[in-house]
């Protein structure tokens, strides 16, 4: 091994103590497992340089006999400890068909044992070969001689592996959600996936997909979570709040039951049930004939469940179970339907029990396999990596986009890491003219001004996606809210003493509160699944106007009541219906002398900015745009309404705050195209006011830089394998 000192040696935020036999970071350990504490000596000790597979087997498992496989579940699982990026690595670097090199810089490390290209062989692997093969015929006789023969010649795989790739068009994409957006049939001749508000099947011997008709729901109710029945013949999938069936040849689609927002996966078992993994309500399962959804697995508070399947002996049933919001903590388990013992396999996601005797299942975007016994409820083995690069969205979702098939056929949707925006805040004067905000180059989005103009919240789409807040005299940005799910839609309680915001903390979208200073911690406001975020608080202080799906795929306003102060609950979790309707509103505002609610709808067919009183909207509604608005905005004197046009341009309407209507006639004050516009698209529902004004009205707070509504994205790809199961197989040898 490395010749290191008594003293630690360090790289990057890592501290590495050879003598406590420690890893630490910023001072705080790092579990690691004991092969792979010996393992980061050696690949840090020899820093910069290639360590050759067999190199580093020797120096590990100097008297054991250990395959290729294990050593590359080490090096999976060191990385996972030490952090390392999914495009690029920071500290180890595979070398294809040699080894691994420590890439970072390390410093302490005196000299390192170096091997020269001479001395290196594949001699030792052979012989170990050749002894354990020696060893098994001994012991089992005939049975050991096919073994030996096994090891030695190393046979290829009988039928070849083949792979090819289906992209969709340009500018379509995936309707994944929280479970998986394609499914195989069983015998592997039928694809079938959720895209663009349709669901889609293509026979894997034709060039096209055909969307089946009459399942075409918009936003939010559009199909997702697609599983095949046991002989294919069938498509169960979730629409408008039902788990529905329909065959693969068309045809009318059938209910089966109401389950509510979508499922967290749904597999159709053998017996002809389907199960439906229902988060925090456990797993429900319903006949494929039809008929009421029941409860067969119960979960305990702020536990969620994903991706529920039956086993072979139909007693047990396979899911994911996470104790929190971050999935990459969660477990692999079986629960017996019997009595109710659940019992932990692994670390991960997403785990499905293949017909081959293997289970797989998911580590961030990475599918990894081991043997399993489906009697003992057992591995068998040490899980291994098998495809990288499968797509997941982050830890806030369990579901990875993958599917296998029974007869070996494997489809993945290939991860698409994003580069976060790049975008700056200015300040824009009526004339167009721009005055730079040094708040740097982030993922700026849905911009908030404080009540006293002194601040900014901002929700920054970055990997963590977290609520921040600008602070204008002191050019200062502050991280508000810290939790590893996804936080967003900011927006400042009437004092300015608190941000009110949607989370993903528990799984679902509820509403949170938290100081605006940082401090403190964030109290939950809501627990309901109708909720989508916050718009607005009243000027009183004691209402927040909501956006409230209304389970058909479009949003409602709503009022909740707010908290009297801090710690305590709400007095009703019930919301006041503000706007009801059976088209799309959103993007409320009450103007500040709370006489007036404005807001976005589609109710003509196009979206538009209306106008109702306020707190009675029955009473009347007025269209404010012309050819097109969103966004809409108060000034804060209640004498002038702002909003984005179709172009983009910020627009100016006249108001009189007595006798507003009819409203006057909207006045261009300068162009958008340039600023980030966020209330249009398919989904206008889901995308919020993305400027703002300031206290006198003189200027606004846009957004410059990269829009995701004109961005390019390179189209999306599924990969096919054909005869996966022999490369499953060569990984994970009996």
């Amino acid at each position: 091994m490395a010749n290191f000192g008594p003293q630690p040696v360090e790289f990057g935020p890592f501290s590495l103590d050879r003598v406590e036999r420690v890893l630490r970071r910023e001072g705080q350990p790092v579990p690691l497992r004991p092969k792979d504490f010996d393992m980061l000596l050696v690949l840090v000790g020899n820093s910069g340089r290639v360590v050759e597979k067999e190199e580093l087997l020797k120096q590990v498992w100097p008297d054991s006999f250990v395959e290729e496989a294990n050593l590359s579940h080490h090096i999976f699982t060191l990385r996972k400890a030490l952090g390392d990026g999914e495009e690029e690595a920071r500290y180890i670097e595979t070398v294809p068909r040699r080894g691994y090199r420590f890439v970072a810089p390390v410093t302490g490390v005196s000299e390192a044992v170096s091997i020269s290209h001479d001395e290196r062989s594949d001699r030792p692997t052979r012989i170990r070969r050749w002894q354990k093969a020696i060893v098994a015929a001994v012991l089992i006789g005939a049975a050991g001689a096919a073994v030996f023969s096994g090891w030695q010649l190393e046979p290829g795989p009988s039928t070849p592996i083949t792979r090819s790739v289906i992209t969709l068009g340009q500018g379509d994409v995936f309707t994944d959600g929280p479970g998986t957006a394609l499914a195989l049939s069983p015998d592997g001749t039928q694809l079938a996936y959720t895209a663009e508000s349709r669901l889609y099947v293509r026979a894997l011997e034709r060039l096209d997909a055909v969307a089946l008709p009459g399942i075409e729901r918009p936003g939010l109710a559009s199909p997702r979570v697609p599983f095949f029945s046991p002989d294919g013949r069938w498509v169960g999938f979730w629409e408008e709040r039902q788990i529905k069936k329909v065959s693969i040849r068309g045809g009318a689609p059938m209910s089966l039951c109401d389950v509510g927002p979508p499922p967290q996966g749904a597999t159709w078992a053998a017996d002809g049930s389907i199960l439906i993994g229902h988060g925090s309500r456990g797993v429900w399962r319903v006949s494929a004939d039809g008929g009421t959804c029941e409860p067969i697995i119960t979960v305990t508070d702020g536990e969620r469940v994903h991706g529920p399947q039956l086993l072979p002996d139909g007693k047990h049933v396979l899911f994911t179970l996470s104790r929190g919001a971050n999935w990459d903590d969660a477990n692999i388990v079986v629960q017996s339907l019997a009595t109710g013992t659940r019992q932990v396999i692994v670390g991960g996601t997403d785990g499905r029990y293949l017909t081959t005797g293997h289970l797989v299942y998911a580590l961030r975007d990475t599918v990894l396999g081991v043997q399993f016994d489906p009697i003992d409820l057992r591995m068998t083995g040490i899980p291994v990596p098998l495809v990288e690069g499968v797509r997941r969205r982050g830890n806030a979702i369990a579901s990875a986009q993958f599917a296998v098939s029974s007869s070996g056929v494997m489809a993945y949707v290939e991860s698409k890491k994003q580069p976060s925006a790049r975008r700056t805040l200015v300040w824009v004067d009526r004339q167009g003219r721009e005055e730079p905000i040094p708040a740097g180059e982030r993922a700026f989005i849905y911009p908030r001004m404080s009540p006293d103009g002194n601040r900014l919240a901002l929700d920054i789409q970055d990997e963590s996606r977290d609520i921040w807040v600008w602070d204008f005299s002191r050019r200062m940005l502050t991280l508000i809210t810290t939790d590893p799910a996804r936080d967003e839609d900011p927006v400042w309680s009437r004092d300015g003493r608190r941000l009110i915001f949607l989370s993903l903390r528990t799984g679902a979208g509820n509403l949170f509160w938290q100081p605006a200073d940082g401090s403190g911690t964030a109290e939950r406001l809501t627990d309901a699944l109708r909720i989508r975020g916050p718009d607005a608080a009243t000027p009183d202080g004691k209402w927040l106007v909501v956006r409230e799906s209304d389970g058909k795929g479009t949003f409602d306003l709503a009022l909740l009541e707010l908290p009297d102060k801090p710690g305590m609950k709400p007095a009703s979790s019930e919301t006041k219906p503000l706007v009801p309707s059976s088209f799309a509103e959103s993007n409320a505002e009450v103007s500040p002398d709370g006489r007036w609610l404005t807001y976005q709808s589609n109710n003509s067919g196009s979206l538009e900015v209306y106008l109702r009183p306020f707190p009675n909207p029955a009473v009347g509604q007025w269209q404010v745009s012309r050819g097109g608005g969103t966004e809409p905005l108060w000034s804060r004197d209640s004498r002038e309404l702002f909003y984005r046009s179709a172009s983009g341009a910020v627009m100016r309407v006249p108001i009189d705050p007595r006798s507003p209507t009819p409203p006057g006639a909207p006045i261009q004050l300068f162009n958008g195209p340039s600023y980030v516009v966020g209330g249009s698209g398919p989904f206008a529902g889901l995308r919020r006011r993305t400027y703002d004004v300031s206290l006198d009205g003189r200027r606004f707070l846009m957004i410059t830089g990269d829009n995701s509504q004109t961005t390019n994205a390179s189209p999306e790809r599924i990969v096919l394998v054909q005869n996966w199961f022999e490369e499953l197989k060569a990984k994970l040898p009996k």
